[in-house]
């Protein structure tokens, strides 16, 4: 409901998804996902061959964070 804050979903080269909150085009908590140090607002998702338990639930995320993807491909967050 905030005017610019979404989420946004990225799928890993190893097949995880990452699921980020984003704020102002910006992870709520921090600016750099990739720095360790950071304190970011991210779930991340292990594919299913590197220890998810269910591959149900993992086949059902991918369909749930492809279709934020097409989403928020055509109604971009400012």
């Amino acid at each position: 409901m905030h005017p610019t804050r979404g989420i946004r979903v990225v799928r890993s080269r190893d097949g995880d998804w990452i699921l980020y909150i984003i704020q102002d085009g910006y992870p709520v908590g921090g600016h750099d996902p990739a720095d360790p140090n950071e304190r970011c607002a991210v779930v991340h998702f292990c594919s299913g061959n590197a220890g998810m338990r269910s591959r149900f639930t993992y086949w059902a995320l991918g369909i749930l964070f492809r279709c934020i993807v097409k989403d928020n491909a055509q109604r971009p967050i400012p």
